[in-house]
């Protein structure tokens, strides 16, 4: 089975697309909370409450995306994006747009958690880490996109014109999914039969063999939460007009560490590039934290962007290999949660610590995110992963 095949290709614009409409709409929220009355606490702790109610939603979602198939969730998702997206138009007030906040954390946590699966059932699975990676690009871009239209239309026209322009982009998007061929994947769908889980309670909502991979993503989300929610906040209270830039050179270095990804495995090994990634996104957040000219901001975009491009999608990849074919899930959703808690706790604490402490607090903090992840992945992940691979290379043996 060739990687770009039909239903890859659709799952991959439609990422893009309703990924750009909720990156349009983050990037310039803590502007538009200050215009409305609220700060920027009152944002981060938007950010966190949306992601607690993703973060409830995910694991019921995992265990139904494995009973009932990926399809009719990514449909309802769809569905609940596109009217979740319109109704901003309501949100006039800090009340509103903070119950529209709590409804995208459902509508979000459908789409992403049924399309992320999905898009792993139509991978080759000798080509998961490539798969993964190029399917990643499609998140990439719109995090490239999404920021510039967010702070274009929002400074020259308004939070409205944003907001039509946003609901078109997220309702072509949607489209999109109904055109997929591809026969839908479950427990009761499968050609041939997958053992039934007979787990129970959150024993059946967590797939707990994806936990450390999963913390290690959680800790860099934290730090890339500090630029995916103030970075255009913190580059305009330095007077740094240009911010846009970063947003550009961090898309460009994305998408080139996700095409080289996979020539890196091959050659470094994944547990390497893996760990090089989170460095270097370390490195790119420092500079980010005293960055005041543009040269600064071209260089840290260009350095988170490479990093994290090369450390995601081989963390993603783990996720499915190690975990039960019958869980996939239920492990999808697990990594999903992770990420979820790292970028609301994230969110929510940087909101609070450039509030009180400024942006230079507030980026360093998020640096130190990063080499907490890397401290998991070298002192606990590497040992449990050999130990995995030993006991499947025995049962192979056998």
């Amino acid at each position: 089975m060739k990687l770009w095949n039909r239903d890859f290709t659709l799952m991959f614009f439609s990422n893009y697309l309703v990924g750009t409409s909720f990156v349009s709409i983050q990037a310039i929220l803590p502007l538009y909370v200050n215009e409305i009355g609220g700060n920027n606490s009152i944002a981060g702790t938007m950010i966190l409450s949306m992601t607690l109610i993703m973060m409830f939603s995910r694991p019921i979602l995992g265990s139904i995306l494995d009973r009932v198939g990926r399809k009719p969730i990514l449909y309802i998702g769809s569905i609940a994006y596109v009217v979740n997206t319109l109704a901003y138009f309501a949100a006039v007030n800090v009340e509103i747009l903070f119950a529209l906040r709590l409804m995208q954390g459902v509508t979000s946590a459908l789409y992403t958690s049924a399309a992320a699966t999905l898009i792993a059932d139509v991978v080759p699975k000798d080509r998961m880490v490539e798969g993964l990676g190029y399917y990643g690009i499609s998140g990439t871009l719109c995090f490239v996109t999404g920021p510039i239209l967010g702070k274009s239309l929002y400074e020259n026209y308004g939070f409205n014109s944003l907001l039509i322009l946003a609901g078109a982009i997220v309702i072509i998007g949607c489209l999109l999914v109904a055109f997929m061929t591809r026969a839908d994947k479950s427990i009761k769908s499968a050609a041939k039969p997958i053992e039934k889980d007979e787990r129970r309670g959150i024993l059946k909502l967590i797939e707990f063999s994806v936990i450390i991979p999963s913390l290690i993503s959680c800790f860099i989300f934290m730090g890339n939460s500090s630029i995916n929610n103030f970075m255009t906040a913190a580059g305009l209270s330095r007077g740094i007009e240009s911010i846009s830039v970063f947003f550009v050179f961090n898309g460009i270095a994305l998408i080139a560490a996700r095409v080289a990804t996979s020539f890196l495995t091959g050659n470094v090994g994944e547990n390497r590039t893996a760990i090089g990634g989170i460095l270097i996104f370390f490195a790119g957040i420092v500079i980010v934290a005293f960055a005041k000219s543009t040269l600064a901001i071209v260089l840290s975009g260009l350095l988170c962007g490479f990093g994290n491009g090369i450390s995601s999608p081989i963390l993603n990849s783990f996720i499915f290999r190690i975990s039960p074919e019958n869980r996939k899930g239920a492990a999808n959703a697990t990594y999903s949660l992770f990420n979820d808690i790292g970028n609301g706790v994230g969110g929510a604490a940087h909101g609070v610590v450039s509030q009180n402490f400024g942006y230079t607090a507030m980026f360093l903090s998020a640096s130190a995110m990063l080499l907490v992840a890397f401290s998991i992945y070298i002192l606990i992940f590497i040992p449990k992963l050999r130990r995995y691979e030993k006991s499947q290379s025995s049962s192979d043996s056998l």
